[in-house]
């Protein structure tokens, strides 16, 4: 038995796939169809490699020799039937392509036609067009309408519900919405194309649970938007334009408000007049020009600091400054005159009090002036006295030199009758 054949043979059996190996198995005897139902690959090339041993070596040279020619044999048909299948996928699939091309070209020549009648269409319509003018535009109004109501069912489906970023509390409260936050929201919510009523629900349900006003509102039927704005600002104690307008006349600086915080409190007051002017109910308009050269006209007058005003007063006397310009300015001020403020705190010497005191007797009974300590001072209190002294001489000397003078001037001023 030649071991070299047996591994030839043994790895062609190895390369079948598992069919193939199946059907191997089954011609040569080694396998039934029952023994393969159900393993793989590698238990039954266990099985056809113990069957194909124990039959090599009961066989004499000769027998070998006939077993391995039959082995061949069918290793060799299934390779030939694997060739051929091979061959004729090969060629159905040339056949296959063959008739995708002659499709291919079949749909090119289609589509050239087609594009030839939609030119002619084209041409036709236009004609038409031109002379059917005005039973063309009913039609087209129509389909106008029609992608007009389906942009806006698209635009209802995919739209994401109006709300409130915040909540309405009591007035004053830190945490809630402010009015001015509030409206400013339900006039974005408005440019976007929320109705009121949505506008109306989303606002009732950012009200604080507990609140009167909520409980008020949910109950109250027809609300309509203007109605609910009036009420709201009632419910945050707004007040009237008129009011602020005269607010922002008599503004200043308190005393504990630093020049920043002024700004922006004249900023907001500005802001809350040209927004209650815009109201529905005010009464007054206010126009911006104006609400804009009372505040710059407040801001100069209502400054306590007389080189922070000078600073930015040239931008005070422009009525189309920007807030933001102001805001710099101001913040640039600051700090310059905190700087310089600060410069002239570190450089000031400080200044020791001078004390003049009584010449007392000391404990020992001695006077204080014999002591060197205070030598100095009592030179200091004589040298003063001496100079009073120097002056009340002066003072009187002046006094006689006047009264001469006077005397002088008595005869001539008033003559003998």
């Amino acid at each position: 038995m030649d071991e070299e054949v047996m591994i030839e043979l043994q790895s062609c059996i190895l390369g079948l796939n598992i069919t193939d190996l199946k059907d191997f198995g089954i011609k040569m005897k080694w396998l039934t169809v029952e023994t393969t139902e159900g393993k793989g690959k590698f238990e039954l090339i266990k099985t056809i490699r113990t069957a194909f041993e124990d039959e090599a070596s009961e066989c004499e040279e000769n027998g070998f020799l006939d077993l391995v020619e039959k082995i061949k044999s069918l290793l060799y048909e299934q390779t030939l039937d694997k060739s051929n299948e091979d061959t004729e996928k090969a060629e159905k699939n040339k056949q296959e392509l063959v008739e995708l091309e002659t499709q291919y070209e079949q749909l090119s020549k289609a589509q050239e036609e087609l594009k030839q009648k939609m030119q002619l269409l084209e041409l036709a319509q236009k004609k038409s067009n031109l002379s059917n003018k005005p039973t063309q535009k009913p039609e087209a109004k129509a389909s106008t309408s029609g992608e007009t109501e389906l942009s806006g069912l698209n635009a209802s489906i995919f739209r994401r519900e109006f709300k409130i970023q915040g909540q309405i509390g009591e007035p004053g409260q830190k945490d809630k919405l402010t009015y001015q936050s509030l409206i400013s929201q339900i006039e974005t919510g408005l440019k976007k194309g929320y109705t009121e009523p949505e506008v109306v629900t989303a606002v009732i349900r950012s009200i604080q649970a507990g609140l009167q006003l909520r409980s008020y509102l949910e109950g109250l039927s027809g609300l309509t938007l203007p109605k609910l704005r009036k009420m709201l600002r009632f419910h945050f104690q707004e007040k009237s334009a008129t009011e602020l307008y005269q607010l922002l006349a008599n503004i200043s600086q308190s005393p504990k408000e630093d020049p920043q915080s002024f700004l922006i409190r004249a900023l907001t007051t500005r802001q809350k007049i040209v927004f209650a002017s815009q109201e529905s109910d005010s009464k007054i308009k206010y126009d911006e020009e104006l609400v804009q050269g009372l505040f710059l006209h407040a801001v100069e007058t209502g400054l306590a600091d007389e080189t922070i005003r000078a600073k930015i007063r040239p931008l005070l006397k422009n009525p189309s400054v920007a807030d933001e310009d102001l805001i710099e300015a101001m913040s640039l001020a600051m700090s310059a005159e905190s700087e310089r403020a600060n410069k002239f705190t570190q450089g000031k010497p400080v200044r020791p009090s001078t004390k003049i005191s009584k010449v007392e007797a000391g404990a020992s009974g001695e006077p204080k002036e014999n002591n060197p300590s205070n030598q100095r001072e009592n030179h200091i209190l004589a040298t003063l006295k001496a100079i009073q002294s120097e002056l009340n001489t002066v003072q009187s000397e002046v006094a006689s030199l006047q009264k001469k003078v006077d005397d002088k001037d008595c005869p001539s001023n008033h003559p003998a009758e």
